[in-house]
């Protein structure tokens, strides 16, 4: 059941919230999307500048990344330990290891600088895309590219707050679990139950609870409903379609990291 309002009556409401609004800049945006989303995004409806949340998201993301960098090499290295002691035949000359280190360090250099500007654009267009298919089962008519500039903001967040997270959980605990799990479990009912196998299916119900994924699924929710003025049967689909697509991608990428650390 889609619940709207008189056109009058809700262009009146948001044409004076849009006046303080407009005058705060991109980190009062940023702030409300935080603290006050339902203002925030009543506004972001109708100015859905996307380049804003981008450039910080990335910029955040880098910098946690590479503050926690070294950290990524110790893992890296005590790794590349573990499978000479436990393949005796794999053994190469010094030099080669450290050719093969080298790279790898550039590898990991280069996914931290690029990696969080990418991160942010794919996650987002995924976003849009299902904002987009939703759109498709009513009137709503939404251009792609504000579809795009609500995912974009709604997508940030979670995406900081994840990147800052990680970045200090790897610093503190540089462990091949760590790298692998990052910033996800400790947001996740994962943290009551910690002596669960990844693989049983008690731990990946809990693991689907990542509240990252459900704060930008809401966020996701809160934008879209502002978007299509106040459609709230399509704004709970397209949050529970983000929820259910995000939570397979991340359960299926914790499977095959299992495996290499197995």
């Amino acid at each position: 059941m889609d619940v709207r309002l008189p056109d009058s009556e809700e262009g009146s409401a948001l044409e004076k919230d849009h006046i303080p609004q407009a005058k705060q800049g991109a980190w009062g945006q940023i702030g409300r999307v935080f603290f006050a989303p339902s203002s925030a995004f009543d506004f972001l409806a109708e100015h859905h500048n996307w380049l804003p949340p981008f450039l910080i998201s990335g910029a955040i993301g880098m910098i946690a990344s590479l503050l926690s960098i070294s950290a990524v090499f110790k893992v890296q290295a005590a790794v590349m330990q573990r499978i000479m002691a436990d393949r005796p035949e794999a053994q190469q000359p010094a030099s080669t290891l450290n050719a093969v280190q080298s790279l790898q360090h550039v590898v990991t250099y280069g996914t931290a600088v690029v990696g969080p500007w990418l991160l942010p654009l794919f996650v987002s267009l995924v976003a849009a895309f299902i904002l987009g298919l939703v759109s498709l089962t009513g009137k709503d008519g939404i251009p792609f590219r504000r579809l795009y500039g609500i995912a974009m903001w709604a997508t940030l967040p979670a995406g900081v707050t994840s990147a800052i997270l990680q970045s200090v959980w790897l610093v503190t605990v540089p462990t091949e679990s760590a790298l692998a799990d990052g910033g996800h479990l400790n947001a996740t009912l994962t943290l009551l139950t910690p002596a669960l196998s990844h693989s049983s299916w008690t731990f990946r119900i809990l693991w689907s609870a990542n509240l990252f994924t459900i704060w930008t699924a809401v966020l996701i929710a809160i934008g879209y409903f502002a978007l299509s003025r106040r459609s709230a049967l399509r704004a709970t689909l397209a949050a529970l379609a983000y929820w259910v697509l995000a939570s397979g991608y991340g359960l299926y990428g914790l499977a095959q990291v299992d495996k290499v650390v197995k």
